[in-house]
């Protein structure tokens, strides 16, 4: 069993003094915004979720978020994560992880229930102490700066990498027996997944299941039972929302829906002057449509040629604002 789990190499911060120096900070500073980390944050900001309700994050203030970020460039982005972490890794992507499990045979999902607040602060710390080996009172001084009131918070710049790194004792050997039995095993942040391009019997599915679910149990983190999933080839798979049979490729009710929205925009265009409202629509259909372009190249092609028709009109807006800016 070839177990592959996240490691540093580079030498440990062995004091206040020298993680202050790695920062760019002056000691007492350091230990002052510490002391107020709590407090440095703007929220909580509620964001829409794809799947309905809202999901909440906090924005750390610029002098926490100018520490979290050294923090992150400096120390935690240094860490070599092994191939099945692909959540928040420059480079990859949501789609990338689709990819992995397109064409299988079966494919399991689990997912973490409230996997931010259950990152608690003693588990941040001793992710610095046992992945970066650095000592108890630099390891208690970053999980300070990285969590508030007790906890991963989502919006924080450190928090996806932190959310990577915790389940570095158990996690190994769960990838480790998934490839031996010529499975692929991969995490995007609260989303594991198991697949395999033979059938699998029933009892191998459900000691796999057992499998994912005791690794987060082990570190007290708790399955979410109604996203746990089993699919197979007879029926249509998924990872991320995306169609998986095959290629990765965003269901035909999403094409159909934004093809509707993209109508419905081009109206309005045709028969009202653009304005900030416009713009902002603008903006979430481009993004849209760049997300639909990395999965289904034709009918984003097709949509992109439409929102270049509009670029006069929306050049006129973007002059006008400038303009009035000056």
């Amino acid at each position: 069993m070839s177990l592959k789990p996240p490691y540093f190499d580079g030498r440990p911060i062995g004091s206040i003094a020298a993680l202050a120096r790695a920062l760019g900070i002056e000691d007492k500073n350091l230990e002052a915004i510490a002391s107020t980390a709590n407090r440095r944050y703007r929220g909580p900001i509620k964001i829409p979720k794809a799947s309905g309700g809202h999901r909440e994050i906090f924005d750390a203030h610029p002098t926490l978020k100018n520490l979290q970020r050294r923090i992150l460039d400096r120390i935690l982005r240094r860490a070599t994560l092994p191939a099945y972490l692909l959540g928040g890794v420059k480079g990859h992507s949501y789609i990338e992880n689709a990819a992995r499990h397109a064409g299988s045979k079966v494919i399991l999902g689990e997912d973490i229930d409230s996997f931010y607040p259950s990152v608690t602060v003693s588990k941040v710390r001793l992710v610095f102490q046992h992945v970066f080996r650095f000592p108890p009172v630099v390891a208690e001084m970053l999980a300070r700066l990285c969590t508030r009131n007790g906890v991963l918070v989502q919006g924080a710049v450190t928090s996806t990498d932190l959310a990577n790194l915790v389940l570095y004792r158990t996690e190994p050997a769960l990838e480790a027996a998934a490839q031996n039995r010529g499975l692929r095993y991969s995490r995007f942040v609260d989303d594991m997944h198991i697949s395999s391009e033979r059938a699998i019997p029933a009892e191998e599915v459900q000691q796999l299941l057992t499998s994912m679910r005791s690794v987060l149990e082990r570190e007290g983190f708790k399955p979410k039972r109604k996203k746990q999933f089993v699919a197979t080839a007879a029926n249509v798979m998924r990872v991320h929302g995306l169609n998986v049979n095959s290629t990765p490729s965003a269901p035909r009710q999403v094409r159909r829906r934004l093809r509707t929205e993209f109508y419905l925009f081009e109206k309005r265009v045709a028969t009202q002057p653009w304005d900030a409202e416009l713009e902002l629509c603008f903006m979430s259909i481009s993004s849209r449509v760049g997300h639909l372009k990395q999965t289904n190249q034709g009918d984003a092609h097709r949509l992109k040629l439409r929102l270049q028709q509009m670029s006069c009109a929306r050049q006129c807006y973007l002059l006008r604002r400038s303009d009035d800016s000056v």
